[in-house]
């Protein structure tokens, strides 16, 4: 890793290069008898995941803020030669935040996943997609923080194969630091 704070400006930089024996992985299979997909975990042999990832964060007031993290990914099944599944080649986010008083913040987050193979032959890839989150923190004493917010707030659509589409997701929560 690579970090550099410059006034307001901060950044990392990573490159990864990661050997992994026997890694539990999920993995997909079609039944031909019925034409359904079912899913298992299984051992692989050996996997390379090589990767590089970038963090910028930039303060521009002391109530408004924006953080940029993307990460390139390339994985291998070593016995295959195939792509992982579900670990898409590149993703991002980008947060703007912003202060409204003193104990009072909110956040938008901008999340990109790229495409990924859900299948271990790599013939079948999912198309990629964008979702919008919202936040809000109000800290009530120096210990305790109240926050909620709405993840996905244009309620997108993610493919089923990925086995994540809730639509709009509310949550709210109390934090306590000890």
């Amino acid at each position: 890793s690579l970090s550099n704070k410059y006034e307001n400006l901060s950044s990392v930089f990573t490159i990864f290069n990661n050997k992994v024996k026997d890694k539990i992985d999920l993995v997909s299979y079609n039944d031909s008898s019925s034409s359904t997909k079912y899913y298992t975990s299984e051992n692989l042999d050996k996997v390379n995941i090589n990767g590089i990832e970038l963090n910028l964060d930039y303060i521009f007031t002391n109530s408004f803020d924006v953080g940029f993290n993307t990460t390139f990914l390339d994985t291998e099944d070593k016995t295959t030669n195939k792509e992982l599944t579900y670990t898409p080649d590149l993703s991002s986010s980008l947060s703007l935040n912003y202060k409204v008083l003193t104990d009072l913040s909110t956040n938008l987050v901008f999340r990109y996943i790229g495409e990924q193979y859900t299948n271990s032959s790599n013939t079948e890839k999912t198309d990629d997609y964008t979702l919008v989150d919202l936040g809000l923190n109000y800290d009530l004493n120096k210990k305790t923080t109240l926050y909620s917010g709405v993840d996905n707030i244009f309620d997108k659509e993610v493919e089923e194969e990925l086995g994540a589409n809730v639509g709009a997701y509310y949550f709210a929560g109390v934090k306590v630091n000890f």
